[in-house]
């Protein structure tokens, strides 16, 4: 149970977010195959090129699951996403319930234009809950940096942080369940070199080394609407024995984190009050000022 709520606090958080089992993964099209990706763009600019679309969309709503395998377990779960504009106010929130020993875990991430929220509300063996809320002062963020409302929160953060924190590859073009995509990978920049988002941390070097950290990123964009239905994150792990020095260092590319988006509708009417979020008399922790370094202001 420790070790599944550390994994939890490590990485849903500072990735993004957050399991049912995946139901398929996306592949390659042989050469020849499917249409060509366009002339001289490469991985980075097919990612902003996303971006810019979703940021123009008046709302998203999907359904999602995921499933993670940290310090050598796996947690399944599922959920869903929204994103709105409002009133001009960009707002998200996601939401998944995890299945773990003492029953279910609850992770939820809302933007509600003032604050940004994590909620992890962890089950225990004794029947206690265990809750833990923070919040960031969007507001601060704002007069603080040069990041706008795509840079915050929901698959537009996502996105701007993997850009910031990844160096990806040209796109190739494939299939996930039967949906035209492009894959584009990206390999983790030295922490020296990404310039805020998922990897400069202020948690230090140390934080970087752990298993919570991918080594690579995998995103599978539809071809028609460029919507990032597939995220898998990997590290390597070092699967040498200790007593073998000989071949020690030797690496095993795995993956750690894997997100899935489907049902997916675009402009469909939301709802304000699913992005409202009320902590009650739950303490809040406040982390405005790691999320200011974290995003290099």
């Amino acid at each position: 149970m420790k070790t599944r709520s550390c994994a939890l606090r490590l990485f849903l958080p500072g990735m993004v977010w957050a399991f049912a089992a995946l139901a398929g993964s996306a592949t390659a099209v042989p050469p020849g195959q499917g249409p060509e990706v366009p002339s001289g763009i490469v991985g980075r600019q097919l990612l902003h090129r996303a971006l810019e679309i979703g940021m123009n969309r008046g709302s998203i709503s999907a359904q999602a699951r995921l499933r993670a395998e940290l310090y050598e377990q796996q947690l399944f779960g599922s959920g869903t996403y929204h994103e709105a504009r409002v009133r001009g106010d960009f707002l998200s929130r996601i939401e998944f319930k995890i299945p773990m020993a003492g029953g279910i875990g609850l992770f939820q991430r809302v933007n509600d234009a003032k604050f940004l929220w994590t909620h992890l509300d962890l089950p225990s063996l004794s029947g206690e809950r265990q809750h833990r809320v923070s919040r960031v002062d969007l507001q601060r963020v704002k007069d603080e940096s040069k990041v706008g409302p795509r840079e915050l929160a929901g698959i537009p953060g996502l996105l701007w942080r993997l850009d910031r924190a990844f160096e990806f590859a040209p796109p190739k073009s494939g299939q996930w369940q039967q949906v035209p995509v492009w894959l584009v990978t990206g390999i983790r920049r030295d922490p020296e070199q990404a310039t805020g988002g998922t990897v400069a941390t202020t948690q230090g070097p140390k934080f970087v080394e752990t298993q919570a950290v991918p080594a690579s990123v995998a995103i599978a964009l539809g071809q028609d609407d460029l919507f990032p239905y597939r995220l898998e994150f990997r590290r390597h792990r070092d699967t040498t024995p200790e007593g073998d020095a000989s071949e020690r260092g030797r690496d095993e590319d795995r993956p750690i984190l894997v997100v899935e988006f489907y049902e997916v509708e675009f402009e469909s009417p939301l709802h304000p009050q699913i992005f409202s979020y009320s902590p009650g008399e739950l303490p809040v922790d406040d982390e405005t000022d790691p999320f200011l370094e974290g995003i290099g202001k």
